[in-house]
């Protein structure tokens, strides 16, 4: 993904606008006992090869 390493935007302290260095953030590694990974976990336990089961 291209952006800009620098922006101009406004700054608090200086109460004006200046230039500021942009950086991306990563995505953190998830928690395996969080309550979305285990409610994802059991709905998809069970019979078949497909990654979640939706019963009808």
């Amino acid at each position: 993904m291209l952006y800009p390493k620098e922006k101009r935007t406004y700054c608090p302290k200086c109460r004006t606008y200046t230039v500021h260095s942009i950086s991306l953030y990563k995505k953190g590694k998830d928690r395996k006992m969080a309550q979305g990974a285990r409610r994802y976990s059991r709905k998809k336990k069970g019979y078949g090869s497909q990654p979640k089961h939706f019963y009808i």
